[in-house]
């Protein structure tokens, strides 16, 4: 689902209201949290279903980092849990970034099987700028 699409301002629209239904259900922010968890794993399953795999980790990360940094007191054992929890969160964007096991639905490949072959049928960035007018 493509930012520009119809589809994606249709979900928008519906994600909204849902959530503004949640806050009025409910007195405290859990049935809001929950309904923005949900709608965060429809969007990924509407593009990829096999994305919510790397959601879940990386959610199970933040919940196990937010209920341990509850407990702890020490400032400095706060800040050490919070850059793990970092880490962890930015080690799996890289690796699924750089190294996906899942196939891109846009042209039906992985990162990995990107070639310096297909690289090199980019075009030069000259021609993708702004072109002077001789003034």
């Amino acid at each position: 689902m493509l930012f520009t699409s119809y589809k994606y301002a249709v979900f928008v629209v519906v994600a909204f209201s849902l959530y503004y239904l949640a806050s009025r259900l409910s007195r405290g922010r859990h049935l809001q949290n929950l309904a923005l968890l949900l709608l965060s794993y429809l969007f990924y399953a509407l593009w990829d279903w096999r994305w919510c795999c790397l959601l879940t980790g990386v959610t199970a990360s933040g919940y196990v980092g937010a209920a341990v940094l509850a407990r702890v007191q020490a400032q400095r054992s706060r800040g050490l849990i919070l850059l793990g929890v970092l880490l962890v969160d930015l080690g799996a964007l890289g690796a699924f970034k750089y190294f996906s096991p899942v196939p891109s639905p846009a042209d039906g490949t992985s990162c990995r099987s990107c070639s310096s072959a297909a690289l090199s049928t980019m075009p030069p960035l000259e021609t993708a700028s702004v072109r002077s007018t001789g003034v």
